[in-house]
């Protein structure tokens, strides 16, 4: 038995998909941030762990790292 969907069924279950998805794109970007932000702390730390060695070392590190 086929039963048709009324539009008002139709279009409160497309609303519902359309933001489930917006939310979990909402969810990856933050995730994504997160991971960033992260990143570059732990590269801040090195760095300033290493400052004794100077701007030498800055320099070795950018250039080694853009290699990759």
């Amino acid at each position: 038995m086929n039963m048709m969907i009324n539009n008002n069924e139709y279009f409160e279950v497309l609303n519902n998909i359309k933001q489930q998805i917006r939310n979990a794109q909402y969810r990856a970007v933050l995730s994504v941030n997160q991971e960033q932000i992260i990143l570059y702390w732990n590269i801040g730390k090195a760095i300033s762990q290493n400052v004794k060695y100077g701007n030498r070392f800055v320099n070795n590190l950018a250039r080694d790292i853009k290699k990759e």
